[in-house]
């Protein structure tokens, strides 16, 4: 793709460059009443005034383009970036006159003694000089665009890295806990023990599954949500711990996998109160192009462990939301005293 766009550049340079020079050459013909077809591709193809326009073009283009950009602006010495552009742009100067010289003989350079000879190096010098730093300008624009591109690409495959990390990983305490007490629902109701363990199955059959695609249908994200709340009830005899609703027709709408489930797992995290009521509330509301979720749990002010960021499980949910969802998503995440509340609308259109 790199290479496509430098061919591209310079392609489309070059050809804008001939066809201005082509042009001025066919208006002077005009003027002096000249013009034939014969004598324009002659004039443009075996005469003193093509060597000078294009050689010193192409040479004053490439020298900074291909060896100053890269000796002296990539390592930010301008001083020496000048100066040799001058030394060079004389160097190169030389070179072509010698190659009028030996081409066309002493007449092409002394047709009107010193001053043609004098005005054929200022205008070779000019030449090279306005090339050079066209070749400046390129290559600095390629080689900042090149910049991003790369940086993106890695910005990217790093956050896919990471979030292909956090989302291949069941929470290993929510694990560990669930097994716990199905393990010990086991001797007390094996009925119940069976139904839990189906559903701790059918959440880690989910995770490895259905989050490799880019959307999946909502009914699917919201009905692996319930079972991950179904699960975190056995922790407590309170039925009233977790209050859940949805509101709204799911069917025929589509979500990005695993986005809710980062700030529920949060909440279950941080609200330690199991035999209060309304401890966490989750709430879905979902209309004809938007989705509306709602995440609330009690948490102690004065814990050690009270920081409701998430570390970078969440931050990472957070940028994926800004990625997946750009200008189409609010997010607000707000911290009173003793609760912590995430909003968040999601616009599917």
């Amino acid at each position: 793709m790199r290479k496509t766009i430098i061919y591209a550049i310079h392609s489309i340079y070059w050809t804008f460059y001939i066809g201005i020079v082509s042009f001025i050459i066919i208006l002077i013909l005009k003027f002096q009443n000249s013009f034939s077809a014969d004598f324009y591709f002659k004039l443009i193809f075996n005469s003193p005034l093509t060597i000078i326009v294009l050689l010193s073009a192409v040479i004053g283009f490439y020298i900074n383009y291909s060896l100053l950009f890269v000796r002296y602006y990539l390592n930010q010495k301008i001083l020496k970036l000048i100066l040799y552009c001058l030394l060079y742009s004389i160097a190169a100067s030389l070179i072509c006159t010698l190659i009028i010289y030996v081409a066309f003989g002493p007449k092409a350079l002394f047709n009107d003694g010193i001053k043609s000879l004098l005005g054929i190096s200022i205008a070779i010098e000019a030449i090279i000089l306005f090339h050079g730093t066209i070749g400046l300008i390129i290559r600095g624009f390629i080689t900042g665009y090149s910049d991003i591109i790369v940086k993106e690409e890695l910005n990217r495959r790093n956050f896919e890295t990471e979030l292909a990390l956090i989302r291949s990983q069941i929470n290993p305490h929510f694990l560990f806990n669930t097994i716990s007490n199905i393990d010990v629902l086991i001797q007390k109701n094996q009925t119940l023990a069976s139904e839990y363990l189906n559903k701790l199955s059918e959440i880690l059959r989910f995770s490895l599954y259905e989050t490799d695609a880019q959307s999946i249908p909502l009914y699917k994200e919201l009905e692996y949500i319930e079972k991950y709340i179904e699960l975190q009830k056995i922790r407590t005899s309170n039925p009233d711990y977790v209050k859940y609703s949805k509101n709204g027709d799911c069917s025929n709408k589509m979500i990005a996998p695993m986005l809710f489930i980062p700030f529920i797992e949060n909440a279950f995290k941080h609200s330690e109160k199991t035999k209060a009521i309304g401890c966490i509330y989750i709430k879905f509301t979902v209309t004809n192009d938007e989705i509306f979720f709602e995440c609330s749990n009690t948490f102690q002010s004065n814990s050690k462990d009270n920081d409701h960021s998430g570390g970078k499980g969440n931050e990472l949910t957070n940028k994926r939301i800004a990625l997946l969802y750009p200008g189409k998503h609010v997010l607000k995440l707000l911290k009173e005293p003793d609760y912590y509340t995430v909003k968040l609308k999601i616009t599917l259109t």
